[in-house]
């Protein structure tokens, strides 16, 4: 049994990609893969740090093998893992934006825990707001009606990292008004998902929201958890106000 470690350094994994560079340039895919996973996957390794793992892995695996080894990452079902197979596929997206979208979906629903849905929806579909809105959003909007409630829920966590990360307001204003029908949703991990994009549009454009804050309220159609999630920004916008 493979002890964990906590690896907090690019120097401490430099040495095994490049080990895994030279295995996999030669082929040898058992060796590879049972370094990959007792020296990386096993381990607790920081999030920035996995990036770093993708980018390599970017590197060196040839395009036309890089989904076939995401597909490996996902039976293996590391937490880890989902963050490489997440900024793997927000390398491809300038190769392929629909394609990197839709194994981006089929990697949450076959992942069908929270946190992979998260973590890759921030990877993928929240930096595709980001750096190409217009065409993001046309393929996340089925999202919407999807009958797999973690991807109506990955729209509210791409909606509120795009929004954190500095989305231009009429974007997010876009955004907001597609979310909007999701703000009945029932299923606790939508709610949670569309809530928390709430909050943070209310929190960084308050202007958005206060105009039709009225009515939202007065929609009884609308979850009590999202309602206070608008709230909720609102106050933090002008907790922040008064501070600048």
């Amino acid at each position: 049994m493979v002890t964990q470690l906590k690896i907090t350094s690019k120097k401490v994994l430099k040495p095994t990609l490049a080990k895994l560079e030279a295995l996999y340039l030669a082929g040898n895919l058992r060796d590879f893969w049972q370094s990959f996973e007792s020296e990386i996957l096993c381990h607790k390794v920081k999030f920035p740090l996995l990036e770093f793992v993708a980018v390599e892995l970017y590197r060196f695996v040839p395009p036309d093998e890089q989904l076939p080894l995401i597909d490996r990452l996902l039976s293996l079902d590391y937490e880890g893992g989902y963050v490489v197979i997440g900024k793997l596929l927000q390398q491809r997206l300038p190769l392929n934006r629909a394609e990197s979208v839709e194994k981006a979906a089929a990697c949450i629903v076959q992942g069908d825990k929270w946190y992979v849905c998260d973590i890759i929806s921030e990877r993928v579909f929240g930096y595709g707001l980001l750096h190409d809105f217009a065409e993001t959003v046309v393929l996340l909007r089925p999202f919407l009606t999807h009958p797999n409630f973690w991807l109506q829920r990955s729209l509210g966590i791409a909606t509120h990292y795009a929004t954190k990360k500095g989305l231009p307001p009429a974007e997010v204003n876009q955004l907001f008004n597609l979310l909007l029908p999701l703000a009945t949703a029932k299923q606790t991990d939508v709610k949670k998902g569309v809530g928390w994009a709430f909050k943070t549009i209310a929190r960084t454009h308050p202007t958005l929201v206060q105009p039709r804050l009225e009515a939202i309220l007065a929609d009884t159609a609308v979850t009590l958890w999202c309602k206070k999630k608008l709230k909720m920004g609102l106050a933090l916008a002008e907790q922040q106000s008064k501070k600048g």
